[in-house]
C-alpha cells in the first residue's frame, strides 16, 4: 500500500522506490506498463497517468498507456496516439535534460501548451518525468490531477526516481516505436 500522508515531502522515498521495484519485479513483463501506470497514479494521487515513449526518429511522443479517469478521446491501450515534440517544447527539453516538470492551470505563468492540454482534458495540474536509461530519455511518465492541487518540487524529485526505477523494467517491445 502506498502512503499518501503528508505529500511527497514527508514520504520515505527509499521505501517507495523499493516497493515500486518489488511491484514491477513481481509483474509479468507484458503487464509492467499497466501496473506501473496504476502505481504512479495512486502514488501521486492522480486522476490519470500516461506512459509515453520518445520516438526520436519521428520527433514525437508515443503514448502506450493511459490509466485512470480518461476523457472520451483517451484509450487505455491506444493505437496511434502521438504528439509532436514541437507541441510540447518545454516537456521535451526537460525530459532530455533528465529533469521533471509540473504545471498548473491556476499558475499565471503556466505555459500555453499545458493550459490548453489540461483545460481540454478538464484537469488542473500535471507532472512529467523522464524514463531514462544510459543517460537518455526513452520515455516519460505523466500524471495529471483534476483536484486543483498542484504538484510540488518534492513530487518532481520522487517522479524522477520513479522514472529511473521504471527504466530498468522496460522491454524492447515497449520501445518498438523509438
Amino acid at each position: 500500500m502506498i502512503s499518501r500522508s503528508g505529500g511527497a515531502a514527508h514520504r520515505d522515498v527509499v521505501s517507495i522506490i523499493v516497493d515500486f521495484r518489488r511491484v514491477l519485479t513481481e509483474a509479468r513483463p507484458d503487464h509492467c506498463p499497466d501496473i506501473a501506470a496504476e502505481y504512479l497514479c495512486e502514488l501521486f494521487d492522480g486522476s490519470a497517468t500516461a506512459l509515453n515513449l520518445m520516438d526520436y526518429q519521428n520527433v514525437r511522443f508515443h503514448t502506450i498507456r493511459n490509466i485512470g479517469v480518461l476523457v472520451p478521446t483517451e484509450r487505455t491501450r491506444p493505437v496511434g496516439e502521438y504528439y509532436p515534440f514541437g507541441d510540447f517544447p518545454f516537456s521535451a527539453q526537460q525530459l532530455g535534460r533528465g529533469a521533471a516538470y509540473s504545471a498548473s492551470v491556476d499558475d499565471p505563468t503556466c505555459a500555453p501548451e499545458y493550459r490548453e492540454l489540461l483545460g481540454g482534458m478538464r484537469r488542473t495540474d500535471c507532472l512529467g518525468a523522464p524514463i531514462r536509461h544510459h543517460g537518455r530519455a526513452f520515455g516519460e511518465l505523466w500524471v495529471s490531477r483534476d483536484s486543483g492541487r498542484p504538484f510540488t518540487d518534492a513530487d518532481e524529485d520522487l517522479a524522477v526516481a520513479c522514472g529511473a526505477t521504471l527504466a530498468r523494467f522496460f522491454r524492447p517491445k515497449w520501445a518498438a516505436a523509438s
